[in-house]
């Protein structure tokens, strides 16, 4: 019934959009439709929102293969990044024709370059991440899976950024920071020091304000 290069989506918020705009301009990748729990029955663009995960494990019984989670929110994503995984499904990583990934670097299942974006070499973007529109992440940078790199993002060179953890738009970090796990850093932040794990932290130069549960 679905090829190899047919693709649902899950998630129809503003951030599919943008993700929607990036698939279009691949032409191996054919999107049969989106879930999303709030939005079924309506479009999203030429895109019809046949539904909500649930029907992610009769689409798999039905021979479709691969999925993109196309919403923002790390927990969120990661969660029915790691459903989708324990059903069967593969998720490609997407780069936008209008971003800059080095040879050099690697892209894993799942993650997501926008356009305007700059990857350095010897760069790894762990599975099921963003680097959203126009973020620059410089050489020898690690940047873990199911995190949210947000548009205008600076990091230099040899910079470490644990899973799930969001850096807002617009942040600046130095080079060879190390910011934890499942860390917020607000928008317009310049991080000059390692942030520990489940840290809320924000300003210049960024603070840690308190520890997230």
């Amino acid at each position: 019934m679905y090829t190899e290069n047919d693709m649902v989506l899950v998630g129809a918020g503003g951030h599919a959009k943008v993700v929607l705009d990036v698939l279009s301009q691949l032409n191996d990748i054919s999107v049969i439709g989106i879930l999303d729990k709030y939005e079924t029955g309506k479009v999203l663009g030429e895109w019809e929102i046949i539904g909500n995960d649930e029907l992610l494990s009769d689409l798999y019984t039905n021979g479709l293969r691969k999925v993109f989670i196309s919403i923002g929110d790390n927990a969120v994503r990661s969660k029915l990044y790691t459903y989708c995984v324990s059903l069967g499904y593969t998720s490609i990583p997407v780069i936008s024709r209008r971003a800059s990934v080095s040879k050099w670097s690697s892209i894993d299942q799942g993650a997501i370059i926008m356009g305007g974006a700059i990857i350095q070499p010897n760069v790894q973007i762990g599975e099921n991440s963003i680097i959203n529109t126009g973020a620059v992440i410089d050489h020898d940078s690690f940047v873990g899976s199911h995190c949210h790199i947000a548009p205008g993002v600076h990091m230099a060179g040899n910079v470490t950024v644990g899973k799930e953890s969001f850096i807002g738009i617009g942040s600046s970090v130095k080079d060879g920071v190390k910011i934890g796990a499942g860390c917020v850093l607000g928008a317009g932040s310049i991080v000059v020091s390692n942030i520990p794990d489940y840290s809320l932290a924000y300003g210049s130069p960024a603070k840690v304000i308190r520890t997230l549960d």
